[in-house]
């Protein structure tokens, strides 16, 4: 709560000092800006002109998120539609984790407070919410696939996955949680949505499927390749993807962000595989939970601050099992440390973009979660031995 209302105090402070938005105040962006921006690009929908003009913003979504979108716009009031959904999400969030909360033995005043509370003042919330990005329903079927699993309805979990997967790509490795449990079909089923929806959303795109696949896959790496070609305030503030890591050290090489990021993600993946193999298969699941989690925000060359909102199912996998340690009196290496690295994730990259200074929050926040991702490899979390 601390982090969140420094935010809102810094970015106050900078309009009344007459220079709103120094530091690239995340909540000075046009309202709703994501959610609306491809108004005028739907009206040419089914159409080729849809994939090609230049005088409309190109969809930069795979075609189910490009077909969600125009299901928003349907009726002709986007915004309230998606109010309407975040509204009844974090209901049902707050209902769920409250309930859960009072089961363990909490009161329940704090059983409802405390979702409540976190849901409030954690920057990536108010950030997706007022981007209007379509990440909400992402975070949806991703958290509802995280719920899922951990109740071992591993069909469910998969179908939900690859759901997601179809919207934004990142998700389908979260597939890869069911290869310790060895479902196998349940994986398969998974790439089996992910598959079949997009070919649906392709033939409902149009005007025809080999024109709407051709389009939206040009659409969408080349709004990645300007992206990672972007060296700005608002990316380097932003985007807390590993590559911005990299982008800096190329830059102080004198060498092309852009020319790296093939490699970037040969061997980025290649490092979660033998991770994986090496370490994860063998951890507890919320080891598992969290260090794909950690992976699927931090690794994708473009990946804004909206997107942390799918550490929230880890976060309470680990905040349940902090409260499980706290009352059977047990212990687990490295948990509550873990716990404390979501603060400066959950937090606005307001407070760590001083750009006098060469200090930005994308790379502090990059930074983080190179930390949570070594701390689920590292510490087993699972309750040991009774504390003393």
């Amino acid at each position: 709560m601390a982090a969140f209302l420094m935010m809102l105090l810094l970015t106050y402070l900078e309009a009344r000092a007459g220079n709103p938005g120094e530091r690239f105040g995340p909540l000075v962006d046009p309202l709703f800006g994501d959610l609306l921006e491809y108004l005028p690009t739907f009206r040419l929908l089914h159409s080729a002109a849809f994939f090609t003009d230049p005088t409309v913003p190109h969809v930069a979504y795979p075609p189910a998120g490009a077909a969600l979108l125009a299901l928003l716009y349907t009726g002709g009031h986007p915004v309230l539609v998606y109010l309407t959904v975040a509204a009844l999400w974090l209901g049902i969030v707050i209902v769920l984790v409250s309930r859960q909360l009072a089961a363990s033995g909490i009161s329940e005043h704090i059983s409802f407070l405390f979702p409540l509370t976190l849901l409030a003042v954690t920057f990536p919330v108010a950030g997706l919410l007022q981007r209007g990005n379509i990440e909400l329903f992402v975070w949806i079927l991703c958290a509802s696939g995280c719920w899922a699993y951990r109740h071992c309805r591993n069909s469910s979990a998969a179908f939900l996955w690859g759901l997601a997967a179809a919207i934004k790509l990142y998700p389908i490795l979260f597939l890869v949680l069911l290869l310790s449990r060895r479902k196998y079909r349940a994986l398969f089923f998974g790439l089996g949505s992910c598959a079949l929806t997009s070919t649906l959303a392709i033939l409902y795109l149009g005007p025809i499927f080999s024109m709407a696949w051709a389009g939206s896959l040009h659409n969408v790496l080349n709004y990645q390749g300007i992206r990672i070609s972007d060296w700005t305030t608002h990316d380097l503030s932003a985007n807390h993807s590993v590559f911005t890591l990299l982008e800096a050290a190329a830059k102080a090489a004198n060498h092309s962000p852009a020319s790296l990021a093939k490699s970037y993600i040969v061997w980025g993946l290649l490092f979660f595989a033998g991770l994986y193999v090496t370490r994860l298969r063998r951890m507890p699941e919320p080891n598992q939970l969290l260090a794909v989690s950690v992976f699927i925000v931090a690794f994708p060359p473009t990946s804004y601050f909206y997107t942390l909102v799918e550490l929230y199912p880890a976060f309470l996998v680990l905040a349940f099992l902090a409260l499980s340690v706290d009352q059977n009196g047990t212990q687990v290496n490295g948990l509550s440390m873990t716990i404390q690295f979501f603060v400066p994730l959950f937090a606005s990259f307001t407070l760590f973009t001083f750009r006098q200074v060469g200090m930005f929050g994308g790379p502090i926040q990059a930074f983080f979660l190179l930390v949570l991702l070594v701390c689920g490899a590292v510490f087993p979390f699972v309750e040991s031995s009774a504390a003393v």
